[in-house]
């Protein structure tokens, strides 16, 4: 039986997480609870991987096939679905996507997504393969809750593309491209802990943006795959949301291209799908995709109980198989 933990000040005293497990969580990655994809390491209690880590194989695609192969994909499905759209990078780019399939659609959107990138919606707000469905980003979760419209999500891109950037407004970028020993002291016991984990990596690892990358892609993953879904009573039943990044070639992609993640910038993460955007927006769309960074898109529901729920239906066996 899997249990269900519930990150708040109880749940660190609840004996759960081994010692090391909990110090990673709370200290290197803000409090979200880990699940090992690798399925290397004791966390101190039985978990279930949902999504489990491919094995590491040449995959020749770029990133423009695999993003125009997904959206056709997800088009061709037999269910109704709607784009969740918030303004940035990522949502952006599968907006993009889904244009260029010919699919008429539907794409969510609040008056912060718009403020987020004006650009977009001025050209695309008219355009007739798209119905808005406007709603106010602080009852964003009202939005998913039609059974028969299945929701297009871009929540696992960072994922693939490297997650650990600072986000709008945090001014310390430089550490990311320092050399990772400054970010994870390799004597210390949360090092030797992660290393059959780190010995893992497909890609060398030089900066704490190259750790960093790997280590969100096997330990946090399963977290942001899972954290859209409620529990006590769920919201919404487990498939009910489409990641657009959680498949086999784009986890594939990622491993295969460490050096299309970042440049020597800020503004050059993401790169890869700030040239998807480009290419297909072209006009107007330039300083955005030279000058945006990541924001949090939910910065507005971090709140504890919201949490909980997340780390709940993360770790839940039971939700995947249906059960709750």
């Amino acid at each position: 039986m899997i249990k269900i933990i519930l990150p708040n000040n109880e749940f660190w005293k609840s004996g759960f997480y081994n010692n090391t497990a909990l110090m990673l969580s709370l200290e290197n990655f803000k409090g979200r609870p880990i699940i090992d994809r690798t399925g290397k390491l004791d966390l101190g209690f039985p978990y279930h991987v949902v999504t489990p880590l491919p094995k590491m194989r040449l995959m020749e695609k770029s990133w423009t096939e695999l993003m125009d192969q997904r959206a056709i994909e997800i088009s061709e499905l037999d269910v109704p679905f709607k784009v969740a759209y918030s303004g940035g990078i990522d949502s952006t780019s599968m907006m993009c996507s889904f244009l260029k399939t010919g699919t008429k659609f539907h794409a969510t959107i609040c008056p912060s997504a718009i403020d987020e990138n004006p650009i977009f919606w001025e050209k695309f707000k008219d355009h007739p393969d798209i119905t808005w469905i406007h709603y106010n980003k602080h009852i964003r979760p009202n939005i998913f809750l039609d059974p028969q419209q299945k929701v297009v999500d871009g929540a696992l891109c960072e994922s693939i593309v490297g997650r650990g950037v600072p986000v709008f407004g945090e001014t310390d970028f430089d550490h990311v491209l320092e050399p990772w020993e400054t970010w994870l002291d390799p004597e210390s016991i949360k090092y030797q802990y992660l290393l059959p984990v780190i010995e893992e990596c497909p890609w060398v690892i030089k900066t704490t943006f190259d750790l960093k990358a790997w280590l969100n892609m096997v330990l946090t993953h399963q977290y942001f795959e899972m954290r859209q879904y409620r529990s006590n009573p769920p919201i919404m039943k487990y498939g009910h949301i489409i990641s657009f990044w959680n498949t086999e070639e784009f986890h594939l992609w990622g491993m295969n291209n460490p050096d299309k993640k970042i440049k020597d910038t800020h503004e050059s993460y993401k790169w890869v799908l700030k040239d998807y955007i480009l290419d297909y927006v072209g006009k107007g769309i330039q300083d955005y995709c030279q000058t945006k960074v990541n924001h949090p898109s939910m910065k507005h529901l971090k709140n504890e109980d919201f949490i909980k729920q997340h780390a709940q239906v993360a770790l839940s066996e039971n939700f995947i198989k249906g059960k709750i």
